[in-house]
């Protein structure tokens, strides 16, 4: 299974650093699980959810541990892609491949064609 993304603020990510778990956000509590991103989605995700201040990075995680329990959601038709939703209390940090910072031009809704870089 190809690799999955989660994007966050830099604070949260700090604190999943010393907790060793990355905790739900408010749309993986309505969802009843840790909401991840296809490459493609997290240009969307960057633009749509993510301010500058918050500084977000780029998680990317190993779905090979997690593939029995994710749940690949519908494209919807503003989000023209699988979605996948891991059934899971929250994401470990020991899943975390790597980390980057958000560019500007994700910020800015410019790369919102492309995938992750």
């Amino acid at each position: 299974m190809a690799s999955l993304y989660r994007v966050l603020p830099q604070a949260a990510w700090d604190a999943a650093c010393r907790s060793g778990v990355v905790p739900r956000c408010g749309n993986d509590h309505r969802a009843d699980g840790v909401n991840l991103n296809l490459a493609e989605a997290v240009p969307y995700t960057v633009h749509r959810y993510f301010v500058r201040e918050e500084r977000p990075v780029v998680l990317e995680v190993d779905s090979a541990g997690l593939a029995e329990h994710i749940e690949w959601r519908a494209p919807l038709p503003e989000e023209p892609w699988a979605r996948p939703l891991a059934r899971i209390p929250e994401l470990p940090v020991s899943a975390v491949i790597s980390v980057r910072a958000v560019s500007e031009a994700e910020l800015a809704g410019a790369s919102l064609g492309g995938g992750v870089s």
